[in-house]
């Protein structure tokens, strides 16, 4: 459990949390087994933020450093708990008016295939 989640929970909860171990939130082994990609040529960049309202700021950063870079092909990833809809008044660019951002309408394991860096 991360340590965002561990903060929430014990933030609403009448009881505190203390013996948990911060970790990944993603224990996905099927993951393991998929081919490495050499990184020589870094084209279509996959982001996957967080499902919590602190992602804004990084969002914005990608963003605004790689909207008008024509060379990279980003893909959105939204967390399910936190999804574009919930977020997008948040953030401080219309992604429909970018030409080379898009939001990922593939499964997990087909957008890490399909993509050179992950964020």
């Amino acid at each position: 459990m991360g340590q965002e989640t561990i903060d929430i929970i014990n933030q609403h909860s009448s009881q505190s949390i203390k013996a948990l171990t911060i970790g990944c939130g993603l224990r996905y082994e099927y993951l393991q087994t998929l081919f490495r990609k050499s990184r020589n040529h870094i084209q279509k960049i996959l982001v996957v933020p967080e499902g919590v309202s602190g992602v804004v700021p990084m969002l914005n950063y990608v963003i605004r450093e790689l909207m008008n870079k024509q060379e990279y092909q980003i893909t959105l990833r939204f967390h399910p708990s936190l999804t574009y809809e919930a977020l997008k008044a948040e953030l401080d660019y219309d992604l429909n008016k970018i030409d080379n951002i898009f939001l990922s309408k593939s499964s997990l394991q087909d957008d890490l295939k399909e993509h050179d860096l992950c964020i």
